[in-house]
């Protein structure tokens, strides 16, 4: 779709720190990762563009502010889109739902959660590995 309205979406991210061996990776790496600290977990502010020209229209931004410090050079995002169906549940009771919800640091629990909601909603979890976090 080129041209569709603006739904209200929940979006929520966790960044951690990404270690292998129990240290932090001072280069990318393929396999073998994990996650360490975590520097932020929440919900995301995001606006959206309707210009018909937008290739993205959804912008979600982490607020650096609110990330803790860390000096680990890499970290690992994991991402959790929620696209509600507006005619089944509304932004309120979309928050309401995910205060309640299990922490984004439990996949597991947190798709059996999202699972019971089928019909009313549909998620997307994803994860970014080797993301740079520069020295703070």
């Amino acid at each position: 779709m080129v041209n569709h309205p603006c739904l209200p979406i929940w979006i929520g991210c966790r960044v951690t720190t990404q270690l292998k061996d129990g240290a932090p990776v001072t280069e990318p790496v393929e396999t073998g990762s994990t996650r360490g600290q975590e520097l932020f977990s929440g919900k995301l502010d995001w606006t959206w563009d309707p210009l018909p020209q937008t290739i993205f229209r959804y912008t979600a931004r982490i607020p650096g502010a609110r990330i803790a410090p860390s000096t680990a050079p890499y970290r690992v995002i994991d991402y959790l889109v929620i696209v509600p169906d507006p005619r089944a549940i509304g932004p309120e009771a979309l928050d309401a739902l995910m205060q309640a919800a299990p922490p984004l640091s439990d996949p597991a629990a947190l798709a059996a959660y999202l699972s019971r909601e089928q019909g009313r909603l549909h998620w997307y979890f994803d994860t970014s590995w080797n993301v740079p976090g520069g020295a703070q």
